[in-house]
């Protein structure tokens, strides 16, 4: 097994702010990227951003929420005893879900769900040839963060 080197981008917060707020008091954010890619060493890619946004509040408050997220992973395998056939796969993947978050003193609750689709290609180095297929679902995601200490954070997706 090969090493694994992740590479996790820290969660961005952007703040939109409307033009008729006051100078002097910070508008909380409206919108929230993510993005998390890992690499390793045995031709294993794996990488997916996250847009969140509330598009009649802030993040910092309940309402409702809109997030979309883009996908892809790339893997190699090989596929006889003589491993003399590697194939390569990348499965791409998108959703768009529409949720409600309940935030409080302490913590948060998102829920969301809506379509997700997925296309998995799979290339063997010699034949037979390329095998493509594309699956359309729902996804339904919950996930929870909570601030039990003034400085901390717990999550679970």
């Amino acid at each position: 097994m090969g090493l694994l080197f992740c590479v996790t981008c820290v969660t961005a917060c952007l703040a939109i702010s409307p033009s008729h707020a006051q100078a002097s008091k910070p508008n909380p954010p409206r919108m929230q990227f993510e993005n998390t890619t890992d690499v390793g060493t045995l031709g294993v890619l794996s990488a997916d951003s996250t847009i969140t946004v509330a598009p009649f509040g802030s993040l910092v408050e309940s309402g409702l929420r809109f997030r979309l997220t883009g996908a892809v992973t790339r893997y190699t395998y090989v596929r006889d005893v003589e491993r003399t056939n590697r194939v390569v796969g990348t499965d791409t993947s998108g959703e768009a879900l529409l949720g409600y978050a309940f935030d409080g003193k302490l913590g948060s609750l998102f829920a969301a769900v809506g379509p997700s689709i997925t296309q998995s290609v799979q290339k063997p180095q010699h034949a037979p040839a390329l095998a493509e297929t594309v699956s359309v679902g729902a996804k339904a995601l919950a996930s929870w963060f909570a601030t039990p200490i003034r400085g901390t954070m717990f999550f679970l997706p």
